[in-house]
């Protein structure tokens, strides 16, 4: 294993076959073990699970256009809803319960709507970037995959679907694979998949800083990074696989909170 102090990165599995990437690991629900060396606690986002007495179907139709219906029950009340799109989800949070449509591999929106747990309608919009996580009391949305020339993330109010804030990253086709909201604090980690150089942005209000964490050094074809943050630390674990196949590299940086100076970074390389 080799120190470096120009290294840390980036995540996320793109198909081989040069398809959509998989879904967003960092930002996929689960645990993640206390780092005891940097005291970094676990940084996974919290999904909230819908009350048991909540019950949501759906059914898409085709036609000239795909459209997504919805029929929503808790109790005595039945709302139906349809939004436009072929495929729906959900996700709920302590305010209430998002429906929304999207195109199988894309990461651009399609329609949303938010109801109360009363199964009263708060908003129905188009949305900007699929919905990805719910942080520090706002839904997030990421706008994020292989044939956009840049990628963006956005956060909603839920109960106004106002659209709180959005930043999109300045490197080209940059491939967002982590977002933390940490109070005033936004982080984001990824990869450019045209230069193969992975970043950590920090957004505060106006305020951006980053900081390049590792190369590939040509075109990516996989991009996997996790991204924590602790009361000190942030740490960074990535694997960056370039076209060629000649170029992987992996490894893990951290950096310490505020500017991100680094203090340490472990790597290798094939």
């Amino acid at each position: 294993m080799k120190a470096s102090p120009f290294t840390a990165g980036g995540g996320q599995i793109i198909s081989g076959r040069g398809g959509i990437p998989y879904e967003i690991e960092a930002l996929m629900a689960g645990t993640q073990p206390r780092d005891a060396e940097y005291n970094t606690p676990p940084g996974r986002p919290t999904i909230f699970a819908c009350p048991s007495s909540l019950r949501i179907s759906k059914r898409t139709v085709e036609g000239e256009d795909y459209y997504t219906h919805f029929t929503l029950s808790r109790g005595n009340k039945t709302v139906n809803l349809t939004l436009k799109g072929p495929a729906g989800e959900r996700m709920c949070t302590p305010e209430g319960v998002l429906i929304y449509t999207f195109y199988p591999g894309e990461s651009t929106g399609g329609e949303g709507a938010f109801l109360d747990y009363n199964l009263s309608i708060m908003w129905k919009r188009e949305l900007p970037a699929l919905p990805r996580d719910y942080q520090n009391g706002s839904i997030l949305l990421v706008l994020s995959d292989e044939y956009l020339s840049h990628g963006c993330i956005y956060l909603l109010d839920p109960s106004s679907g106002e659209e709180q804030f959005s930043f999109c990253p300045d490197e080209y086709r940059f491939y967002i694979t982590a977002v933390r909201v940490i109070g005033d604090e936004i982080y984001l980690a990824g990869a450019s998949l045209f230069s193969g150089k992975a970043f950590i942005y920090v957004v505060n209000g106006s305020e951006v800083k980053k900081v390049f964490v590792a190369s590939a050094g040509e075109h990516l074809l996989g991009v996997r990074v996790s991204l924590s943050v602790g009361d000190e630390y942030v740490k960074v674990t990535y694997s960056l696989s370039g076209w060629s196949g000649e170029t992987d590299v992996w490894g893990r940086c951290v950096f310490r909170r505020g500017d991100l100076p680094l203090v340490e970074c472990t790597w290798e390389k094939e």
